[in-house]
């Protein structure tokens, strides 16, 4: 990717890691399926569709939730992506963004426009927005996972 990004060339052998949540920060107005805790709902890898989720039905509402740390030896991150299985139960437009909250600077993905099958959704984020720069293992490691209900 040469369009604003550290990174610009091939990577050569990397890991992806899945880090699932561990807690809630904010939970304004999201409605977990069962239960009070928005991040048990979305922690099953693959995820368990219609058993248990998270649901908003105000534009505006949000949550946001830590993730796991990344293992102590990784040295270098090339970037964070947010992924979410989405779909919609009920009539009309549903728009969702995902966002990384790091040190209270955001790097908001672009708009899901959310249907009523389930869809696999992603941004990327090769870039700390707090810094600006490439990301660190201490930065992704404090970094949290926000969904807003936008339409």
């Amino acid at each position: 990717n040469s369009s604003n990004s550290v990174n610009t060339g091939f990577l050569g052998d990397v890991r992806v890691y899945t880090l699932p949540p561990t807690g809630d920060t904010i939970s304004a107005g999201w409605t977990p399926s069962t239960g009070t805790d928005l991040y048990a709902m979305i922690d099953e890898t693959p995820p368990d569709g219609d058993t248990t989720y998270n649901s908003a039905a105000t534009v505006g509402l949000k949550y946001e939730v830590d993730m796991t740390d990344l293992p102590s030896d990784v040295v270098n991150v090339y970037g964070v992506q947010t992924v979410a299985m989405m779909e919609k139960d009920a009539a009309g437009s549903c728009g969702v963004t995902m966002s990384v909250d790091s040190a209270g600077s955001l790097g908001v993905g672009s708009e899901k426009a959310i249907s009523t099958n389930y869809v696999y959704w992603q941004d990327v984020f090769d870039k700390d927005p707090n810094t600006t720069s490439a990301w660190t293992r201490t930065s992704v490691n404090a970094t949290k996972m926000k969904m807003e209900k936008t339409t």
